[in-house]
């Protein structure tokens, strides 16, 4: 998997993760629910399109979406079992701060 460099995961070197694994409980068009089980962690990648306006959550807690291979998104996910949330949201503060961040560096 191909991390982009503005958005790198916190784990580094060391042993790969062992496969996990994933179960989708909701799809909806604005949100994803999944369940992640992991003895080590890893990265869970979505092949839904990186674009604004999406958070992610983990147990409730939100989480910095990665770019994964190019055009998909990825949340590092810690060992255990988890609940991830990836919703639409493009109207947040931070997602407007973002997209005029994006506008003006270009």
């Amino acid at each position: 998997m191909l991390i982009a460099d503005d958005a790198p995961p916190q784990q580094s070197g060391g042993d790969p993760p062992a496969a996990g694994h994933a179960r989708l409980v909701s799809w909806r068009p604005d949100r994803i629910e999944i369940e992640a089980l992991s003895e080590r962690g890893g990265i869970l990648e979505l092949h839904g399109n990186y674009y604004p306006g999406w958070i992610a959550e983990i147990d409730g807690k939100t989480s910095p979406i990665l770019r994964a291979d190019v055009l998909f998104r990825a949340v590092e996910v810690p060992a255990g079992r988890h609940r991830v949330v990836f919703r639409y949201a493009p109207f947040t503060w931070r997602n407007l701060a973002d997209a005029l961040r994006l506008s003006v560096s270009r």
